[in-house]
């Protein structure tokens, strides 16, 4: 079994390939570290790189997919008869592979959605749904989201801590995007960010925004929830105060956005390299009767656990058949409860824990 991992060397993609090098049966999996610079050549811009990727059972995709598009990596995967993960928490990028690759055919697989959000927030939002769905139909089976009619997820994190060049430009880029909602079954777009609801977290109450996360699109896709809504709660809180107190012009304008990267890049690639922070997640779903379900996860180290996630989530593709599979998102195919037992192999039971 061969996992090539595309920007394995990056700050994300490198926490990914040392949990990948953890996982039990490492003799009989190779995993190759692919990137511009090789030791495996794949250049996204350069299509005619692509060949290389012939010998590969199991494609992630970890690079800066802001700056340069996966789609056509996707379309190569899938026409090739390989599975293709791709972990891009950009909201545009997972739009675009969505629209373009929904009913495609091909021998492949293209599965969006790994790492901690996107990855784990969706199987999450997907546990608390099927949740709902057992309470109010017992026999109902575990995608079957027909009783409930509203998902909420909050995400809380903290943008002072380490992070690599493409977290970075994200956090510029989506400032002049649209959030994203949906509402009675229609998607609903806003200002890039917005004023969210109060959320229960496992740390407490805490204030959040409604940005242009990737997760309400992907979750309508799978889960067919008519109202959906995910909001971001920065840490401290005093920054969602700050940001709605910013007028929307200025955070649409590229001026904002270039001092935004310019300041994030300083701050956490150079001053706070070694700082980590603490993720925490909330997925609130309520049936037609009334009945909620909650579930949450914790992270201490949010970046480690993101690499530890993609290891898990690969480790059980790996064991599925999904040849010709198309597009699918990630809670479309694995359950968290499976993900979660391959976190325990990886010998990270504490790093990622779930509550209710």
């Amino acid at each position: 079994m061969r996992v090539i991992v595309v920007g394995g060397r990056g700050h994300l993609g490198a926490r990914a390939v040392a949990a990948l090098r953890r996982l039990p049966g490492g003799d009989s999996r190779e995993i190759i570290v692919a990137g511009r610079r090789g030791p495996l050549r794949i250049d996204l811009a350069e299509p005619s790189t692509f060949d290389a990727l012939a010998a590969g059972d199991l494609v992630i995709d970890v690079a800066d997919s802001t700056g340069v598009a996966p789609d056509a990596l996707a379309r190569y995967c899938l026409d090739h008869g390989i599975t293709f993960l791709e972990a891009s928490s950009d909201a545009v990028v997972v739009d675009r592979l969505t629209e373009s690759l929904r009913g495609a055919s091909g021998e492949g697989a293209v599965i969006l959605g790994a790492g901690i959000f996107t990855g784990l927030s969706n199987l999450l939002a997907s546990r608390a749904v099927r949740d709902v769905a057992n309470a109010e139909a017992p026999a109902a089976s575990a995608t079957n989201a027909a009783p409930v009619t509203e998902l909420v997820l909050g995400i809380s994190t903290s943008p002072f801590s380490a992070a690599g060049g493409s977290t970075v430009r994200l956090m510029g880029a989506l400032l002049g995007v649209p959030a994203r909602s949906w509402a009675f079954g229609r998607r609903v777009l806003s200002a890039p960010i917005g004023p969210g609801q109060k959320l229960p977290f496992p740390c407490g109450k805490r204030p959040s925004l409604r940005a242009a996360l990737a997760e309400p699109d992907m979750l309508h896709e799978s889960l067919g929830v008519p109202d959906i809504s995910v909001f971001l709660a920065l840490r401290p809180g005093l920054l969602c105060a700050v940001f709605l107190a910013l007028p929307n012009f200025l955070v649409r304008s590229a001026f904002f956005a270039f001092v935004t990267r310019f300041s994030f890049t300083v701050l956490r690639r150079v001053l706070l390299a070694r700082t980590i922070t603490r993720v925490e997640m909330v997925a609130l779903a309520r049936g037609a009767d009334g009945v909620t379900k909650k579930r949450t996860l914790v992270a201490e180290d949010g970046m480690r656990a993101g690499g530890v996630a993609i290891a898990a989530i690969a480790a059980v593709l790996v064991t599925k058949t999904l040849h010709g599979l198309g597009l699918r998102m990630i809670d479309q195919v694995v359950d968290l409860d499976e993900v979660m037992e391959k976190i325990r192999l990886l010998g990270a039971p504490g790093e990622i824990v779930l509550g209710e």
